[in-house]
């Protein structure tokens, strides 16, 4: 074994011993506000639907929704819930956003979307989970 293959055999080692024990999620939160009428169980069907749509889609099959309705808050200002999608990693987030078209099925439910709930401001977040030692 020449000197470059074992450098390159013990670089590799130490990054397996050297990672980290703990998953990283990549998370997209949306502030909504539901329009006049809309029910928190419209909500839920519209999240539910979203989650659907997503894991028929190329990166989506690991992905969740959630929805967050407030129960006590001091300063939410416009924002009746936050919607919450998140995918296992930047490579599975990235498949799905690469495939979102006027055609695919979540543009099928933003179409849903209308005229029930608007959420104008996102984020996109990683969200580091650890685990018990």
């Amino acid at each position: 074994m020449n000197r470059l293959t074992r450098w390159m055999l013990v670089l590799a080692m130490m990054t397996v011993v050297a990672a980290p024990a703990y998953s990283s999620d990549v998370m997209q939160f949306w502030h909504c506000e539901m329009e006049e009428g809309t029910t928190e169980e419209e909500v839920e069907e519209l999240a539910q639907a979203m989650l659907e749509a997503v894991r028929k889609m190329d990166g989506g099959k690991d992905a969740d929704v959630m929805v967050f309705f407030p129960v006590a808050v001091t300063n939410m200002g416009n924002t009746d819930f936050i919607l919450v999608l998140s995918a296992p990693s930047f490579t599975d987030w990235g498949k799905f956003w690469d495939g979102y078209s006027d055609d695919s099925p979540m543009a099928k439910v933003d179409e849903m979307n209308d005229g029930k709930v608007i959420c104008p401001e996102s984020a996109i977040w990683e969200g580091v989970r650890m685990e018990a030692k």
